[in-house]
């Protein structure tokens, strides 16, 4: 008899204990309730990554005379460019998560994990569609969220996350 594994959360944690747990012969469900790959991937160390290089490229240019380099005409960053490259790379990085997930005969439910009992984990999906998950072992691997602070709650305005910088539509004049 094979064991039913259902693993909570599809990030590093998650995805990884999946493809181990079907490696050894594990029937899979991983639950995720936003996009494989986690904070890492989603909100995280890529994303803040390809935002850093790019702004380190730019400031390389910025410097390209004084190094003997000519530039003509004038250079600028430009956001919404950024920003669709950035969700490109993290769209393909999920589709490649997933592909993984398919290849091992990894169920992926998506979806609010909730445990009902011993043996039951229900998922609620975005429409509100509810399905209950059998499992003999369970693994929760949940994650992180930025933090709000009481004192200085997140306005998504003047106070961001750093789940909101990832996701500015233009560059801030200044920054704390």
């Amino acid at each position: 008899m094979e064991n039913k594994i259902t693993i909570i959360g599809g990030g590093p944690g998650g995805y990884v204990a999946a493809l181990r747990a079907a490696a050894l012969g594990g029937k899979v469900t991983l639950i995720e309730k936003e996009n494989l790959g986690g904070t890492c991937l989603n909100w995280g160390c890529i994303p803040s990554k390809i935002m850093k290089n790019t702004a380190d490229l730019y400031l390389k240019f910025l410097k390209a005379g004084s190094l003997g380099i000519k530039t003509e005409g004038t250079i600028s960053p430009d956001i919404k460019t950024l920003m669709a490259r950035k969700d490109k790379i993290l769209e393909d990085q999920r589709k490649g998560i997933a592909a993984l997930m398919k290849k091992n005969k990894i169920i992926v439910e998506e979806g609010r994990a909730i445990i009902k009992s011993k043996g039951v984990v229900e998922v609620i999906a975005e429409n509100k569609e509810k399905k209950e998950i059998e499992h003999d072992k369970l693994i929760i691997a949940t994650g992180t969220k930025p933090l709000n602070v009481k004192d200085f709650p997140f306005d998504h305005q003047k106070i961001l996350s750093s789940n909101d910088m990832l996701q500015l539509d233009r560059i801030p004049e200044s920054m704390i």
